[in-house]
Order: structure tokens, then C-alpha cells, then sequence
């Protein structure tokens, strides 16, 4: 669940290698979410819905909104079969393997609407599930990605929009805010040790390209890395950033630096889409066969090399 009591105790031993034991205490210290302190005074009544401060967030809340966010991910394909033809489309204008987008059942939200209708035996009136809250712009027309914890349970939501001048909207839940750590492949945590190094990168759909490209990366939701990544960071032989060249991006890049000694920088050249120019990222570069194969060999290089340091990447 949200509370992070599920650890990676093994490496994947190398050649030649023991296995590694993992010490419980830096990973799980550093990562687990803190159960939220109990309430000094109780959640109000108005009305039909339910007004909660999230100051007082109770653990039997926590409990109630987290086994409700994961019926709505594990029953959306079922409840709306239209959602397959969705995110099938969707996938194919994107040039995405569709398997991993309905693995982790991913969804369209046309509505704030849509969920309360779709799931009004679930009550998701209630304001401290901001579900269907018309506040949220969360729900409004935007692609859903859950976000999953070690355990692969589900805690939390990232909405894709293109055109909305926030691309990107984050869950606004008490629970979800409460949490340490917020990012795409703790459920694949194990993956990510055994090959021994890691691309941090931001968006959804970074991630997605890189998976289907057999990389080992994490997305780290929100505009600044997230420190509280070191543990897993300090198991890796060498770390890589694939972010944006903006102010944000050049934080983060500083950030991770001085977390690991063997940190190189994917830079991205411009890339012609339909005659047009635009700007490259870790998704537009791994659209193109040559250029995966060639991040692939660099990143092996760099892992084979880790006491040497050689240049940043560009590709």
C-alpha cells in the first residue's frame, strides 16, 4: 500500500558475483510514507457530502480512499470497454506499444462527470477523494496515468493535456500529497537494480518510450527531482538525466549530480518531424530505431567504464 513496507532485498547477482543483501533501514527510512498523525478533531458533516480537512487526515480515511482509487483503476475496463478502443488509438497516433499503457489501465477522463457516473456506487462526491470535484482540472479532459507504489498498488494519478497550458496535472488527494515520493516505476524497482543504472527523466510518456525500448527508467512526477531518490540511487553503478534544457530541467541535472559519482547528461539535438523542426526529447529521440540503439550502447559503455569518466551524451 501506500505505506512502503515491501523492499527489494536481492540484486540480481553478476557473473562471478554473490548475491547482494540489501539493507532495509537507508531504503526504507528514506522512502516510506510516515502514516499520517491522527486527528484532534473529527472530519465535518455538510449535507450529502463530505467535507474533509486534510490536516486531519485519519488512517481508516487513508485506508478507505486508497482501496477506492484502486477499484476505479482495476474495474475501468470493465466498467467502460470503450476505454480499450481509447487508449489503442491513442497509443497508435503516438507510436506506443498499446500492452504497457493497459497494463498499468491507463484512461481518458473526459469529465469530472464521467468517474461520479461511471462509479456512483463508490460515492465519489466525497471532497477528500478529489475525484469528481469540478475544482480538480485533473478530470477535465485529460489522459490518466496511475501512479503505483513498490507494491504495485495504485496511490495516485498523473492527467496528460496537450493543449492546456498545464500539460501535466498531479492527483490532489491528502493521501496522495502526504506521500514521500512520487514517480513513475516503484513497481518495477527490481528491474532497475538488477541492470544497474537508471535514466531520470519527467514526463509520462518519457517513460513509456524508454520501456518500450527495454531502458531502465524512473519519471519523477512534479518540477523538481526528489532527493529522497538517493537510496535507490546509491545501489546503481552510474545514473543518466534526460531532461529538458530549461531552468527546471538544469535544477534537477545540478540535484542529481551531487547525489551519485557517476552521473552523465543525455542532451537532445533538434529532430525533424514532417518537415518540421522540433525540439528533441527522450521520446521523440527514441522514436528512432538508430538513435535507441545508439543511447543504448553509450549507456553500456558507461557501465562497463564506470571508473572512468567520459563525456556527457548527445543525441
Amino acid at each position: 500500500m501506500l505505506y512502503y513496507d515491501h523492499l527489494i532485498k536481492n540484486l540480481t547477482p553478476q557473473a562471478n558475483e554473490k548475491v547482494v543483501e540489501v539493507e532495509e533501514s537507508d531504503i526504507v527510512k528514506a522512502i516510506q510514507t510516515p502514516r499520517p498523525p491522527l486527528p484532534t478533531k473529527p472530519p465535518t458533516v455538510l449535507g450529502s457530502a463530505e467535507t474533509v480537512d486534510s490536516r486531519y487526515t485519519t488512517p481508516d480515511m487513508v485506508e478507505d480512499v486508497l482501496n477506492t482509487i484502486n477499484r476505479i483503476v482495476d474495474e475501468i475496463y470493465e466498467r467502460d470497454p470503450e476505454q480499450l478502443k481509447y487508449v489503442k488509438r491513442l497509443a497508435e497516433m503516438r507510436n506506443l506499444d498499446t500492452q504497457p499503457l493497459l497494463d498499468n489501465h491507463c484512461f481518458h477522463c473526459i469529465s469530472p462527470s464521467y468517474l461520479e457516473l461511471l462509479y456512483a456506487d463508490l460515492r465519489l462526491f466525497r471532497k477528500d477523494y478529489h475525484v469528481s470535484t469540478s475544482e480538480n482540472t485533473l478530470w477535465k479532459g485529460r489522459f490518466i496515468t496511475p501512479i503505483r507504489d513498490f507494491t504495485g498498488k495504485v496511490y495516485g494519478f498523473v492527467g496528460y493535456d496537450k493543449f492546456s497550458q498545464a500539460k501535466y496535472v498531479e492527483y490532489s488527494s491528502p493521501v496522495y500529497k502526504k506521500a514521500t515520493i512520487k514517480a513513475f516505476e516503484l513497481d518495477h524497482a527490481r528491474e532497475v537494480l538488477e541492470s544497474r543504472y537508471c535514466i531520470l527523466t519527467e514526463g509520462n510518456f518519457d517513460y513509456f518510450r524508454g520501456r518500450q525500448n527495454g531502458l531502465s527508467i524512473v519519471a519523477n512526477l512534479g518540477i523538481r527531482f526528489n532527493p529522497l531518490l538517493k537510496p535507490l540511487l546509491d545501489r546503481l553503478d552510474v545514473v543518466f538525466t534526460a531532461y529538458d534544457n530549461d531552468e527546471t530541467g538544469r535544477k534537477n541535472i545540478d540535484t542529481i549530480g551531487s547525489l551519485h559519482p557517476n552521473v552523465y547528461h543525455i542532451r537532445f539535438n533538434e529532430v525533424k518531424r514532417k518537415g518540421k523542426v522540433v525540439k528533441g526529447d527522450l521520446d521523440e529521440v527514441l522514436k528512432d530505431p538508430d538513435k535507441a540503439l545508439h543511447l543504448k550502447k553509450e549507456i553500456k559503455k558507461r557501465l562497463n567504464f564506470k571508473g572512468c569518466k567520459l563525456p556527457h551524451i548527445t543525441i
